[in-house]
């Protein structure tokens, strides 16, 4: 059973013996109502406060004890209530769990249910079922079986009083039914339910005030597994204030408080003989509301309200009743992953704390350390650290880090490395934070499957409070989920909701979050054009359609067979670019306007990060983010192009886009990749003669970057080798083919540039890639490239303007070298610089 972390939604709740609960002003308008009658009570003075967590006691537990702990038996009427008899059985043998210290629980001597507290001192974490107990902390667990069934914690009033009441519960099961709560007064013989609700969800604070008591009346609260066959690990806090009766008047005053909608609740005064009783609402009798009690059924937001009753003419006191949304249920883990999962703490020096003894990140510098002798897992592209990888899911910035989520294989779910493809089909979603986008650190899996049975590509949306997930969930639906705390270690899901199921992107304007879900349509069997459906919400939860997102969807920009798969949406400039992700044809964008009225997106320019088809051995899904400063960043993965079974995918280096005057794209590496550059050698203007390959003797390596500038003059082409064997049997080309002189009078080409790997590799197991080609207009300009070379991977940037790609894996270990070529007449080399790369993981 997995345990998340159960925060309290009120502000005012904060560091007590329970974590999360302490007492705070109840509602300030029943106050007031109070006090506008001379016979209320004195309001502190003779104030006593009963607390579960401080009151809890391991030597006593009896019927007349303040607070006592007991087995719900709701086939009896009246219920009795027997009491836990045992503390001889600890939280790891009742629960399963593997806490290092385990607090000892009241408990029967078989059976799971019991509620201990953690009296260690000293926060406790169970590996086994994902439990975090904090010192002071009460925790529960219902008897399983059909609901109503459970534990109760049972208060007893010592004497005649008022009574304020906070009471809070949470779930600390992701895989569960939720919890059942109902509050019953007893008074002598006779039982009065106060709250009832069906499943409090994964959390609720409510607050109960004016509840009349005599001495010897009880509170039961009384809380099961909603019907669970195995129960739910609860955490529970109760705090009751009590001053003392003083008149008769208090007791006109009927209970109030704050409540969440769906409940049932009950109001009551004491009133005896033939008395005459009217129920008011607002200052307006209810009709048919004249018995001692008054209960609404369902609780509605409109049933917020003053209440009070009028006994024998004689108005009482007012009381309030305040109303919050229903909760919401917890999603069933119909799917549960077998990955590790644990609850970090919410700072940021806790959770670096937890984080270096994590059994997944120890795991995962086991796993670099053996897949490191690899020689093509690259030394400064992002990579897995275990199994395989696919799309990028979220590039974004938070609490002043980067952060990247992928779609992760964790090896858990098919153990076996022959398997590695059906991990495909149980994805979750991988983790990994930077601060300059070069050089990245791993975190645990964000996501794990439960509800869905894979995590599939999505993205995230930044708010001032927290980062929302927005991915489709195969198996269930479409997911949301939220997380808040400084490196996005605990996430809770929301959903399934009830957009369509697909690759997916959101943003938000004003109040209104978008989110788009990457489809097609067809234009002839076996064509289609790429597009996106848009919806909208207010609040995370309801969607509304709003129909397709392109304009015009039957472009003729993209190729036949493209899909709209991993949409992403950045304003840039200007404009606005949509990225997304064709499964034919690899990474593409278009740019365009974007109507904020209309909510449509007209596109006037198309371009690819991958030309030709995605795979062998090319980019896969874009993922953008804005950079801050009107441009946007880019990260891509690459598809494999050699069979491995301990892994394959990779992370391109981060890009960054901007516009250029004529509103196209101008891409480069971001900045920071020049923080890796380590060896240092130069090569000053040199000519290229005609028809002969000029090998650099002295430029060597397999994890470079080269920034080259030539003029190509009037030769026909131009060429760069990289991993290069010493005769050329293995070598991958740069070539630029000069075409933007004019060649004859009825024709103007413009220039291209290709990235061939046709010659990469000898090996016999590697599917080489077609070659890359794109045109590029110099505009004068000399040809100037940036290539970057690690291992398995080529990465070109071609006057800002054009990006090229591939994996490749040459199979001798002496195709390290580096040459130039010009073809029909010479060309110039005005520079070549070369630096040997630093890899961006520590040694070992």
């Amino acid at each position: 059973m997995t345990i998340s972390s159960w925060v309290h939604p009120l502000a005012c709740i904060r560091n007590s013996a329970i974590v999360g609960i302490s007492w705070c002003v109840l509602s300030a308008v029943a106050r007031s109502a109070e006090s506008q009658t001379q016979t209320a009570p004195p309001a502190t003075a003779q104030t006593v406060t009963y607390s579960l967590a401080g009151d809890f006691t391991y030597t006593d537990n009896r019927t007349n004890n303040t607070w006592s702990y007991r087995l719900d038996d709701s086939a009896n009427h009246p219920p009795t209530f027997p009491l836990l008899t045992s503390t001889n059985r600890d939280a790891n043998a009742v629960w399963g769990s593997d806490f290092p210290t385990p607090p000892m629980m009241w408990c029967e001597a078989t059976g799971y249910w019991g509620i201990g507290k953690n009296v260690t001192g000293k926060e406790l974490f169970s590996t086994r079922n994902g439990t975090k107990w904090a010192p002071g902390e009460v925790l529960l667990h219902p008897k399983g079986g059909d609901s109503p069934s459970g534990l109760v914690i049972g208060w007893t009033a010592p004497g005649s009083m008022v009574i304020d009441v906070r009471y809070a519960f949470g779930l600390a099961s992701t895989g569960s039914n939720g919890i059942g709560l109902r509050i019953t007064k007893r008074t002598g013989r006779v039982d009065t339910d106060v709250v009832a609700l069906g499943n409090i969800g994964n959390s609720l604070t409510n607050d109960l005030t004016g509840i009349a008591v005599a001495q010897g009346d009880q509170l039961f609260f009384r809380v099961d597994p909603c019907g669970d066959p195995s129960g739910d690990i609860v955490r529970a806090g109760i705090i009751v204030k009590g001053t003392p009766m003083a008149a008769r008047t208090i007791a006109t005053r009927p209970n109030g408080g704050t409540i969440a909608a769906g409940c049932d609740f009950t109001f009551s005064v004491t009133a005896t003989g033939t008395q005459v009783l009217q129920w008011r609402k607002d200052g307006k009798p209810i009709a048919g509301a004249t018995d001692t009690s008054y209960r609404i059924s369902d609780v509605k937001i409109t049933d917020a309200g003053t209440y009070s009753v009028v006994i024998d003419s004689v108005p009482g006191l007012d009381a309030i009743l305040n109303v919050t949304p229903m909760p919401r249920k917890p999603v069933l883990e119909r799917f549960s992953s077998p990955v590790p999962r644990q609850v970090f703490s919410e700072t940021l020096a806790e959770q670096e704390k937890e984080l270096k003894t994590n059994p997944l990140m120890r795991r995962f510098a086991e796993s670099r350390k053996k897949l490191a002798a690899d020689p093509y897992r690259p030394a400064y592209h992002y990579v897995s650290p275990e199994s395989s990888m696919n799309d990028p899911n979220a590039l974004v910035f938070w609490q002043g880090r980067w952060h990247l989520f992928f779609i992760a294989m964790p090896p858990d779910e098919f153990p076996n490395p022959a398997d590695i493809l059906q991990r495909w089909h149980r994805t979750s979603v991988g983790h990994a934070v930077s601060d300059d986008l070069v050089h990245w650190q791993d975190l645990p899996y964000a996501i794990n499957p439960g509800p869905e049975s894979a995590c599939y590509s999505g993205s995230m949306l930044v708010e001032m409070e927290r980062v929302v997930a927005f991915y489709p969930g195969m198996g269930a639906g479409q997911m949301v989920a939220v997380s808040k705390d400084p490196l996005l270690l605990n996430w809770e899901k929301r959903g399934p909701v009830n957009t369509e199921l697909g690759d997916s992107c959101i943003w938000k304007e004003g109040d209104t979050y978008y989110g788009l879900t990457g489809q097609k349509i067809d234009y002839l069997p076996n064509r289609w054009w790429p597009q996106m459906n848009l919806w909208a919400s207010k609040d995370l939860v309801t969607w509304q359609g709003l129909g397709g997102f392109i304009e015009d969807p039957k472009t003729p920009l993209t190729a036949r067979r493209d899909d709209g798969a991993c949409p992403n949406f950045q304003p840039i400039g200007d404009k606005h670019i949509l990225s997304f992700f064709s499964h034919s044809n690899g990474g593409q964008y278009f740019l365009g306007d974007y109507n904020e009225k209309s909510h449509k997106f007209k596109p006037y320019e198309h371009g690819r990060f991958n030309h030709g088809t995605v795979a062998p051995g090319g980019v896969h899904a874009p993922r953008t983010a804005a950079d801050g400063n009107g441009g946007v960043l880019n990260i891509l993965n690459f598809n494999h192009g050699k069979p491995s079974d301990d892994w394959d995918q990779i992370m391109s280096l981060t890009q960054r886009l901007t516009l250029g005057p004529d509103k196209l794209i101008r891409i480069d590496p971001v900045a920071a990749v020049a923080s890796l550059r380590g060896d240092h050698q130069h090569v000053g203007e040199t000519v290229i003669p005609a028809n002969e390959e000029m090998v650099l003797q002295a430029i060597k390596g397999n994890t470079m970057e080269l920034e080259v500038e030539i003029d190509p003059e009037m030769s026909h082409w131009v060429q760069l080798n990289v991993l290069r064997s010493p005769n050329a049997e293995e070598q991958t080309s740069i070539t630029f083919y000069n075409y933007d002189k004019k060649l004859s009078f009825w024709y103007d080409t413009r220039g291209v540039v290709c990235l061939d790997g046709t010659l990469s590799s000898t090996l016999p197991d590697v599917w080489v890639r077609p070659p890359e080609r794109a045109e590029m207009e110099r505009g004068g300009e000399t040809l100037k490239l940036r290539v970057f070379i690690d291992r398995s991977v080529v990465e070109v940037f071609a006057n800002g303007k054009q990006y090229l790609a591939m994996r490749v894996y040459p199979g001798r270990k002496d195709s390290v070298g580096v040459a130039l070529r010009a073809q029909g007449q010479k060309a110039v080399l005005k520079s070549l610089d070369a630096w040997q790369m630093k890899s961006i993981w520590p040694p070992g």
